[in-house]
């Protein structure tokens, strides 16, 4: 008899598959009061680019921690435990120049030194990163005629490269939430984005129904309409129900992500 196959084996071996680069920093500069923007270069000379909202997991090593050697792995990655393993957490290319074969990254910082933001936030040119990828969820679908786009500080990188390559023409509303108006990015490239800005103020990220309310407020039509959300997971999945259930559109025309989720009280 044949042997039985082993889902999660076959699933390591694929994510074990994916490839690793060793890249440095190359650049570093501010967006807006809590956004930088990060250059990486070298080490990408292989690199091909998938579209879309693709990311990659991006690591270095814990504070007082040996560098990542130069053969590291997600193998490598997978065998070790989480006290061994080096800080990591996933980033969206918001873009990547294949002449100078430089990948850029947005980076939300918290004015605190800890974790993979502290690092970005501290990190000059020539700090070593390795990163495995890249990974992708979405592309703007040829045949839609319209789409929604979703997000938190945490996906404005996401909306801009997909914003990059909409068909011109193609209309698109944008509903973004931040902080104020200092937290904002320019859209102003893509006129045939209807951006909408939502101020939380001072309340704490994640929290609220603004997102979902925004949406609400909108008029849309399900047919040729896709949909691309990203933020925090509990507010992003409630744009996806009301997607879902009552805007009526198919399940295969939303794509909302929850970039990260909110700690319980």
């Amino acid at each position: 008899m044949p042997a039985t196959a082993d889902p999660e084996a076959e699933a390591r071996a694929d994510l074990a598959a994916i490839p690793t680069y060793y890249t440095k920093v190359a650049a570093v500069s501010p967006i807006n009061a809590g956004l930088i923007e990060v250059e990486l270069g070298g080490g990408l000379d292989e690199f091909a680019t998938l579209g879309g909202d693709e990311f990659f997991y991006m690591m270095m090593p814990r504070p007082g921690a040996e560098p990542i050697p130069d053969d590291y792995t997600m193998a490598a990655y997978m065998a070790q435990t989480d006290d061994e393993r080096p800080m990591g957490a996933y980033y969206t290319v918001r873009r990547w120049d294949a002449e100078r074969r430089r990948m850029t990254i947005w980076v939300v910082v918290h004015g605190h030194d800890a974790g993979v933001g502290g690092w970005f936030e501290r990190c000059r040119v020539g700090d070593r990163v390795v990163i495995w990828g890249p990974r992708h969820s979405f592309s703007p679908p040829v045949e839609a005629r319209e789409q929604l786009l979703v997000a938190d500080e945490t996906g404005f990188a996401a909306v801009a490269a997909l914003l990059d390559e909409t068909p011109p023409g193609r209309p698109s509303t944008v509903v973004l939430e931040t902080i104020d108006e200092q937290h904002t990015i320019d859209l102003s490239g893509f006129p045939d984005a209807t951006v909408r800005w939502l101020f939380r103020g001072a309340a704490e990220p994640g929290t609220g129904d603004a997102l979902l309310r925004a949406v609400r407020d909108i008029d849309l039509d399900a047919a040729w309409l896709v949909a691309f959300g990203a933020a925090e997971s509990r507010q992003i999945t409630a744009v996806r129900r009301h997607l879902r259930d009552d805007v009526g559109m198919p399940a295969a025309s939303v794509f909302m992500t929850g970039y990260w989720r909110r700690a319980d009280d």
